[in-house]
């Protein structure tokens, strides 16, 4: 064997020893499952960040089942009903001069005119 040809099969071999002592280090400092933090959500993101947040007024939203929380999504104009344990009881949004509020299923329950001053 010539030289030049020695000279590349070690100059192979060690290109193939550092790829493969590379990825092993890698593999030891990639976290495991239970290593693995979890991301905020979108909300998270949005309640924490510096943009300009939407306001609504939902003084004008007269009903609420009873004993049921209220979440507010001013994105949407809408207020959802939630029970104590944390279910879903309904929801109202306002379209136009008008408050509809729905029950659990999807269903109209309730049609709120507001007047010309509200």
């Amino acid at each position: 064997m010539s030289k030049p040809l020695i000279f590349k099969i070690c100059a192979a071999l060690l290109g193939v020893a550092s790829f493969s002592l590379s990825h092993v280090s890698f593999a030891d400092s990639a976290p495991t499952f239970g290593d693995v933090k979890k991301k905020p959500t979108l909300d998270q993101l949005y309640r924490s960040s510096q943009l300009v947040h939407k306001y609504a007024d939902f003084s004008m939203f007269h009903y609420v089942p009873k004993g049921d929380d209220v979440v507010e999504q001013p994105e949407r104009s809408r207020l959802l009903f939630r029970t104590k344990h944390g279910s879903p009881d309904g929801y109202a949004e306002r379209k136009g001069e008008v408050i509809f509020y729905y029950n659990a299923a999807g269903k109209l329950i309730r049609v709120q005119k507001l007047s010309g001053e509200s």
